[in-house]
């Protein structure tokens, strides 16, 4: 039961982060035109912080709207290293890391005809 409510408060303070997010982006993507800076046209993953499974993975990129997103990820080794720096994500790197490893992940890349690209890119 604990778990279960923890669990249900994480993704309450995600969701709240991602509306709060989406209310500045418009202002930030004015900004970045002003300045001449690079930016996609969509940002994913602030919700799914940490449970980025090659499954959800698979989601997101079946869902993918129109133009260029940006997928937030935290990718890592859950080790000594990790835990030394007191990072709020641990095993949730190793689940990113995993997520993005997975043949099926990338399989629904190249099924839903998913470009990969770099910042460089975006102009």
């Amino acid at each position: 039961w604990r778990t279960s409510r923890r669990h249900s408060a994480g993704l309450f303070k995600s969701l709240l982060v991602s509306v709060a997010v989406q209310v500045v982006a418009s202002r930030f993507k004015a900004i970045s035109r002003e300045y001449g800076l690079r930016s996609p046209d969509h940002f994913l993953g602030l919700a799914l912080t940490g449970r980025l499974s090659g499954a959800a993975l698979c989601r997101l990129v079946d869902t993918l709207p129109d133009g260029r997103t940006e997928i937030m990820v935290h990718p890592g080794l859950c080790d000594a290293e990790l835990a030394a720096t007191g990072s709020r994500l641990q095993q949730q790197r190793q689940t990113e890391l995993q997520g993005l490893l997975d043949p099926e992940a990338r399989n629904a890349i190249v099924k839903q005809n998913v470009r990969l690209i770099s910042y460089r890119e975006l102009m």
